[in-house]
């Protein structure tokens, strides 16, 4: 019984089969080794000096042709031919995640392949490169695989994915995300990696111990997700209960204000309800140990603050889907400030590069 010749597929777009193109010279098929044809536009893929398609394209008669364009067999399979391509064709960079059939079981090491072959087919250059760090800025695996997305920053030299990556491993453990990519990188990026990591911690930990002292919370009053009072009577006249106004009474703090008009902070004393003091304390306890920007957010923290908030006060019930709304949306902006805070006073990532 004859064995079943394989069928040949065509590539989805941009690089389906198109007629229309038929006996162009300005096309030619790339066809991978599990049997996919992309039909592809040739100055796409000769923009670089060195490109090994500029002599494929310009070289000898191709040995096999189809709708009378030339092509050519390549050794790579077609998910990592076709990410090449997205890189090489102007438009959206790839984010090297496709649909769930079709997804890479390790896209770290797919877009690991992708870029080898970048590089096998002498198509990395400047113009490259930045699309390159177009894609791993939007792709995922930067948020999960930290580690690995920063040894390939550095791996070809892309200062704005190492940066990010930097920022997203501080909430990683190393021994979590080790892989071979790490093994490619020198001792003194992954210490300029550590000694970022150091400093970040030791800042934020030392504005925790400074909000934990209460000596200032350093927080912007405007969108507060409670009454801003510097009188509780006010509190009493609004129709809060005798439990609520007694949290404010607990807590009597510093509060960032606003500028005034030297430009300098103006620090005012307010009275802050127990539970927005222990939301506070809470975020400060899960950065003790990791510095993890999703603290900020976290919803059982949120949930405990606003129950406590408004399980004694009617008034304060009446409005509780308000204020979990307000304390997210006020968590969200607090997350914003302290990072700021902290990349204002950690030195940049010092990269050997």
């Amino acid at each position: 019984m004859a064995t079943p010749v394989p069928e040949i597929q065509n590539a989805k777009f941009p690089f389906h089969d198109d007629p229309s193109n038929n006996g162009d010279q300005d096309f030619a098929v790339l066809r991978s080794s599990d049997l996919c044809d992309f039909l592809v536009y040739k100055p796409f893929l000769c923009f670089a000096k060195d490109s090994f398609f500029r002599g494929l394209f310009s070289g000898a008669q191709a040995l096999e042709y189809k709708n009378g364009l030339p092509v050519a067999r390549l050794e790579e399979k077609s998910d990592v031919i076709r990410d090449l391509l997205l890189l090489c064709y102007p438009g959206k960079a790839p984010t090297f995640e496709a649909t769930e059939l079709e997804r890479p079981a390790d896209p770290v090491k797919h877009i690991v392949n992708v870029l080898r072959t970048a590089e096998k087919y002498c198509l990395m250059s400047e113009e490259l490169s930045g699309r390159v760090d177009e894609a791993l800025m939007a792709s995922p695996v930067i948020e999960w695989a930290p580690y690995r997305v920063y040894a390939i920053g550095v791996r070809y030299r892309l200062k704005s994915v190492c940066l990010r990556a930097a920022k997203n491993s501080l909430a990683e453990a190393l021994h979590s995300d080790w892989a071979d990519e790490m093994n490619e990188i020198t001792a003194m990026d992954l210490l300029a990696l550590q000694s970022y990591q150091n400093e970040v911690k030791m800042t934020v930990r030392r504005f925790y111990e400074t909000v934990q002292n209460g000596d200032s919370y350093w927080i912007d009053a405007r969108d507060l997700p409670f009454t801003l009072t510097t009188n509780l009577h006010s509190l009493e006249a609004k129709g809060h209960s005798k439990e609520c106004i007694q949290s404010f009474l607990r807590c009597d703090v510093k509060i960032f204000a606003h500028e005034d008009d030297s430009g300098g902070p103006y620090i005012a004393h307010y009275h802050i309800p127990t539970w927005f003091d222990d939301y506070i304390n809470g975020v400060a306890t899960l950065c003790e140990t990791r510095m993890d920007w999703k603290a900020f957010t976290n919803s059982k923290l949120i949930s405990t603050a606003v129950n406590c908030g408004t399980k004694n006060c009617p008034t304060c019930l009446s409005d509780g889907s308000s204020a979990a709304l307000k304390m997210a949306a006020w968590a969200a902006c607090f997350h914003d400030i302290i990072q700021s805070y902290s990349e204002s006073k950690v030195p940049q990532l010092k990269l050997t590069f």
